[in-house]
């Protein structure tokens, strides 16, 4: 396929991390439908070209961002240079030949009819500045959700995870009113604290249930995971789903004054909290444990869901949430392959 004159229109970003997240929702408000218009990639090009190595410009506050989360520091001036130079030079290339753009990016199809650029961003840029057509190939959201690269040595493979929950969600995104996802966990939650709330999920893995809530009405929603990968997985799956979920990782227990870079720490009305279907704790659920005392302690829980080991019961729980909640109450247990777990409702 080619993408010519009105078809630049419909293109838009998907190539989501928890870095470059902070950089589109700190000029747009949202990530995961901003147009090809509005790519850092194409303002360089618009508006840098005089002063290309200048910091202070789009693509440079785009690179840092990618930076400092896919390599945890921050990168050099002669690294910035570099990335700078070789996007320069593909630019002028392009220009001075008559023959266009030859290699296709890869493009995936979302609900609303727009197209993710799943690979291309650079050469998308410099056909839409130039004029001139984009050869493409469009893969299935299957194939796009199987080829994340998102893997870390010792860990599952999120692909299959992620392809299995896209299938599961994308028929709400068709078709609302006569699509339901069905969630035993989340059905536990009252409809009146998702609907027009504010959610945080502290153990959000590849964002189920923050999913799950913002297509059941809530307002926004925050996840949070100590795995990079499962942050940016989900990101990625959000890119075709486009609810108001942002995913965010962080490295220590929240107290209150201690949040992720980006989150604006403001008191979310629900807060999940789900541990995971073991029966002995893992360093995430520690984590997530922590996290909530910490939040606890400080009042930043005003209603919480709490979803406890399996094979634990409530009474385990009540002496931990009595200290900071005045109602605790059962809601039931769930079953799972090794027994059943408890879930908890705590108001202030």
């Amino acid at each position: 396929m080619v993408i010519e004159n009105e078809g630049f229109a419909g293109l838009i970003f998907a190539q989501h991390n928890a870095g470059n997240q902070f950089y589109f929702l700190s000029r747009f408000g949202q990530y995961h439908t901003v147009p090809l218009r509005h790519f850092p990639h194409y303002s360089f090009l618009v508006d840098s070209l005089d002063d290309p190595y200048n910091d202070s410009h789009a693509y440079s506050q785009y690179l840092l961002a990618s930076w400092l989360h896919l390599f945890g520091r921050k990168p050099t001036q002669a690294e910035i240079n570099a990335k700078i130079e070789g996007f320069l030079n593909l630019y002028k290339e392009v220009g001075q030949r008559n023959a266009g753009l030859q290699t296709p990016v890869l493009l995936c199809s979302r609900f609303d009819g727009r197209l993710l650029i799943i690979d291309g961003n650079h050469r998308s840029a410099i056909a839409l500045r130039l004029g001139i057509s984009l050869p493409a190939r469009l893969i299935s959201p299957a194939t796009y959700l199987g080829r994340l690269a998102l893997r870390v040595r010792g860990t599952p493979d999120i692909n299959p995870m992620a392809k299995k929950l896209y299938q599961e969600l994308a028929p709400w995104r068709m078709d609302k009113a006569q699509f339901k996802v069905q969630s035993e966990l989340m059905d536990l939650v009252d409809q009146a604290d998702l609907a027009g709330k504010s959610v945080l999920d502290i153990t959000c893995g590849l964002g189920r249930n923050c999913f799950i809530a913002a297509m059941r009405g809530a307002k926004s929603v925050l996840g949070l995971d100590t795995r990079r990968h499962m942050v940016d997985g989900a990101l990625r799956l959000n890119g075709l789903l486009a609810l108001p979920v942002t995913f965010m990782v962080r490295r220590e227990p929240l107290s209150g004054s201690v949040w992720p870079a980006g989150a604006d720490g403001a008191m979310r009305e629900t807060n999940f909290c789900f541990l995971s279907e073991a029966d002995a704790a893992s360093h995430a659920d520690i984590l997530a444990l922590q996290d909530v005392t910490g939040l606890m302690a400080g009042g930043y829980l005003q209603t919480l869901y709490f979803s406890g080991l399996t094979n634990t019961t409530f009474e385990e729980y009540l002496y931990i949430f009595r200290q900071g909640f005045s109602k605790v109450e059962l809601l039931g247990y769930i079953q799972n392959e090794m027994g059943s777990c408890p879930v908890i409702r705590c108001r202030r």
